[in-house]
């Protein structure tokens, strides 16, 4: 499928898909303020024309019944007009303005008013119409009763759903929701191969509702007994073949490899036979920099035994582009680890999920493992020994807890290495930025001072919290602060720079919303002086002018316009 970008100069107001006149494929035909344009699968426009306001509603219908569709435009001047192709071949005047137009059977149009009104035309003829002092929300063609004929079924905004015989205008079904009706929609509820009406609420209360040919009427739809329990046993069969053929497929390579090993069960456990995941540090080294991989965290995932993984899909919110990562190694790479670089871009606890296809390298059947981890808070930091303290930009308080609770704080927002040393009575470690590069100092002594040296302040108020909510601490009050160089700024002057900025910003905006405004109005008023000039022409002759107007406006030939708009001619 063609995938296009446009933007549409006059505004995007209403917008239908599907085959129009004598155009072989679907196209997207766009209402704006007083114009109709189609767009093809390539963004081409294919179409043009124009209407006397703003297009309200839009809708595809057989309006003469040849096998083609026409369009048929509701717009705020109260106007109904039906297109065949490039020409206006029925205008009608309701009575306020048109919010809705759906096609019932594809040959004749349902619409709906602004103040309550709903009705039904067969080309120029009107067969009927109802008010009522309701707004009509949302207007669908549906048939409830299986005799081939859709009926006209409204959603109005006290919350009242019916249906009415689309060629009487008679109810011949009525419901109501606890709140206003939000919309309508035709759906297959259990793929059963038909459509089930459904009904939305202002609230999120959803309904659907199954049409039965016997009474003419629609029943709330809920899953019987009998359906519930065939599903539910074809899904365990399903379960059951694909388990046998994975203990089949993997008995065969396990005989070959090991004798007393078997194949993976679905209850195996994740430790005993599944993935075990490890996280780890990667940092650049000429090769990794050689493919522009920067300073990561890296997840491990590993089996203990002879196995290999085939395939990883991890997902977590915020870390990758799409929220999700696969891994598919190549047949030659396939083995018992995998690596999966992340790269949180903020310092928060992110909670990831995997799913890991496990099996022998012959097996043609794998078992799914599935995984739920969390990533530290600081893991982008890595954690050294230091003895340095060389950085000027400081803050320290004093906490009355031990070293060993801090350890253990440290323990799960960090990503400690195995060969950091503890002590019991202070410590002292670098934490080194994986994002930027920028080092910083957290200490801790006996006594309960401590001190984090950093040039980054956004780091340091972000420790402190997450060290003051571990340690459940009602109060927090910093002896010494030397993060802010007061002496070097003027917070004075930065706020006269920061206030006269926004000024000029909102002033620059202003005019900016004031020109779009003049330049929408503009085209406007162009369009509806060509669809007046039109209105003093008819059949083809009005639809030339149309085209001819078109073409001097891409060409902007506005001398050639103002002649075809005073003689018809080009």
């Amino acid at each position: 499928m063609d995938v296009f970008f446009k933007e549409v100069k006059d505004g995007v107001n209403s917008i239908t898909v599907g085959k129009f006149g004598h155009m072989k494929d679907a196209i997207a035909l766009i209402g704006g303020n007083c114009c109709v344009q189609g767009f093809d699968n390539a963004g081409n426009e294919v179409f043009w024309n124009v209407v006397g306001d703003r297009v309200s509603s839009m809708a595809l219908v057989d309006f003469d019944r040849d096998g083609q569709n026409e369009l048929v435009v509701g717009s705020t001047d109260y106007e109904i007009t039906a297109f065949k192709n490039e020409h206006i071949v029925s205008e009608v005047t309701e009575t306020e303005v048109i919010t809705s137009l759906v096609p019932l059977d594809g040959v004749t149009f349902a619409y709906a008013l602004s103040n309550g009104t709903i009705g039904l035309y067969d080309q120029l003829q009107r067969w009927w119409r109802v008010k009522s002092k309701n707004q009509a929300v949302s207007i669908l063609g549906y048939d409830i009763d299986g005799d081939g004929v859709e009926e006209l079924i409204t959603g109005w905004s006290n919350g009242k759903v019916d249906a009415r015989n689309s060629r009487t205008g008679d109810i011949v079904f009525t419901e109501n929701m606890k709140h206003g009706v939000a919309g309508l929609a035709k759906a297959d509820l259990v793929q059963a191969g038909r459509y089930d009406l459904v009904t939305c609420s202002e609230n999120g209360e959803v309904i659907g509702y199954r049409a039965y040919k016997r009474g003419g009427y629609l029943r709330k739809w809920q899953p019987g007994v009998e359906e519930e329990t065939i599903q539910d046993m074809m899904l365990k069969k399903q379960d059951l073949l694909y388990e046998m053929k994975n203990y089949e497929g993997n008995a065969k390579y396990a005989s070959k490899t090991e004798s007393t090993s078997s194949g993976i069960s679905r209850d195996s456990k994740n430790e005993e036979y599944g993935v075990i995941p490890l996280l780890g540090y990667l940092f650049p080294n000429k090769k990794i920099l050689a493919i522009s991989l920067k300073p990561h965290v890296e997840l491990v995932l590993s089996t203990n035994n002879s196995t290999i993984i085939r395939l990883v899909l991890v997902y977590g919110e915020g870390i990758f582009n799409g929220e999700t990562y696969v891994i598919h190694p190549k047949e030659s790479e396939l083995s018992n680890e995998v690596k999966v670089p992340l790269f949180p871009p903020r310092d928060v606890p992110v909670d990831f999920h995997l799913k890991a296809l496990v099996g022998y390298p012959e097996s043609t059947q794998f078992h799914v493992f599935e995984l739920t981890r969390q990533i530290p808070r600081f893991s982008m930091y890595k954690v050294e020994n230091t003895r340095q303290k060389s950085l000027n930009s400081y803050v320290s308080f004093n906490i009355r807890e031990r070293v060993e609770r801090v350890m253990i704080w440290m323990a799960q927002n960090f990503i400690l290495p195995s060969t950091l040393s503890t002590n019991i009575n202070e410590i002292c470690y670098s934490l080194t930025s994986l994002r930027t590069g920028q080092e910083s100092i957290f200490s801790m002594s006996s006594n309960g001072n401590v001190e984090l040296r950093t040039n980054e302040v956004g780091f340091a108020g972000d420790l402190i919290q997450s060290l003051a909510i571990f340690l459940n601490l009602d109060d927090l009050q910093v002896s010494d602060t030397q993060l802010f160089n007061l002496k070097r700024m003027s917070l004075k002057q930065i706020y006269s720079n920061l206030k006269k900025s926004t000024e000029e910003i909102m002033q620059t905006h202003k005019i900016y919303c004031e020109r779009q405004e003049e330049l929408k109005n503009m085209l406007t008023e162009l369009n509806l002086v060509i669809q007046k000039a039109s209105r003093l022409r008819v059949g083809e002759s009005k639809s030339n002018l149309i085209q001819l107007c078109h073409t001097a406006l891409e060409n902007n030939n506005f001398h050639s316009l103002t002649k075809i708009i005073t003689t018809g001619l080009a």
